[in-house]
């Protein structure tokens, strides 16, 4: 017998291999900086605010209490309201309590659209915004700028500030009630009675 010769094996043919694709690493993309997005209630406060106003940590930390009105409490002699001496941290604290209240009251309020009425406690409203030294400051100079024009108590004349910013006395204008109520986009009480008849 002849000798069996054996057939070399046929070569598979290579199946393809699947590429698995290669994972691509997103690129670190740095945040750009941005302001912080303010909550509804807090836009609606800093809206009318041209100077800052009483920061609510007055209503239970005596430095920021402070801090506000210059680095004591005020002294306030007022005629008809009563405020308690600058001494007497306990008083002033339980009033500041009453102002921060009222002021969050406020503050919610106009962040659901609803309306708050003005507190009837009037040493509340100098306690938030008029008794800050900024503002003593600035009805100071209104005053002074009033003799200056020549205007007394009960005068129906306005002055009227061109730069309220700086309130320099070289851009200021003596104007009756209406055309300073027109100055600052108002209607006087006057006009709208004309319109009305």
């Amino acid at each position: 017998m002849a000798p069996r010769t054996t057939k070399a094996p046929k070569p598979k043919a290579a199946k393809p291999k699947a590429v698995k694709p290669k994972a691509v690493k997103p690129k670190a993309v740095k945040p750009k900086a941005s302001t912080p997005t303010k909550t509804p209630a807090r836009q609606a406060t800093t809206q009318k605010r041209g100077t800052r106003m009483l920061p609510w940590g007055a209503a239970t930390n005596k430095a920021v209490a402070k801090k506000f009105y210059g680095g004591a409490f005020p002294v306030v002699n007022g005629r008809t309201h009563r405020y308690p001496d600058p001494n007497d941290e306990t008083a002033w604290m339980k009033l500041m309590c009453a102002a921060v209240a009222h002021d969050k009251r406020r503050v919610l309020a106009a962040s659901q659209g609803r309306h708050v009425a003005p507190c009837r406690d009037k040493r509340v409203a100098y306690l938030l915004f008029h008794a800050s030294p900024l503002q003593i400051k600035r009805r100071g100079l209104r005053n002074q700028h009033r003799q200056q024009h020549g205007l007394v108590k009960g005068d129906k004349r306005h002055v009227h500030h061109g730069d309220p910013r700086t309130m320099s006395f070289s851009r200021t204008v003596v104007v009756d009630a209406c055309a300073h109520q027109r100055e600052h986009g108002k209607v006087c009480a006057r006009e709208r009675r004309a319109v009305r008849t």
